[in-house]
């Protein structure tokens, strides 16, 4: 999973859990805009993620980023998309969505979204590319199919 958004989380600070390894969590918020043509309005869309960055093997993301991010930054984040659950105390079932952080970019500027952006857009385009050619080779034929 890709995300291309701002942190709004009020504190980003290093933790443990049961187990003694390190975290990193903070929120994430993506904007999607549109135009809705039968109202002739724009519409926005926001969502906040749960973003956790761990301390595994040698790679030690939490501990790397910990004094790096702050609040109001603009990121590109991908990771893999987890669903978990705590139990509470009163038997009660808390279940959430969290993005497991694989790799994070700094964008700087306006510009620099729109490039991360279009390079996304690039390796979506190459991936397709390189799916038609796999299958091409078998005989199968996408280029009529839409």
């Amino acid at each position: 999973m890709i995300l291309i958004g701002e942190i709004v989380s009020e504190e980003i600070n290093l933790s443990s859990q049961s187990n003694g390894s390190q975290y990193l969590a903070f929120n994430l918020l993506t904007k999607e805009n549109w135009y809705n043509r039968q109202t002739g309005t724009y519409t926005e869309h926001k969502e906040t993620h749960r973003i956790v960055l761990r301390d595994n093997g040698a790679y030690k993301m939490a501990s790397r980023y910990k004094n790096v991010l702050k609040t109001g930054e603009k990121l590109l984040v991908s990771g893999r998309l987890r669903y978990k659950s705590r139990t509470q105390e009163d038997g009660s079932v808390n279940r959430f969505v969290e993005i497991d952080c694989i790799g994070i970019e700094k964008l700087y500027s306006e510009n620099a979204e729109l490039k991360s952006q279009t390079r996304i857009e690039e390796n979506k385009e190459s991936s397709l590319a390189n799916f038609r050619s796999e299958f091409n080779s078998l005989g199968i034929d996408f280029s009529a199919q839409r």
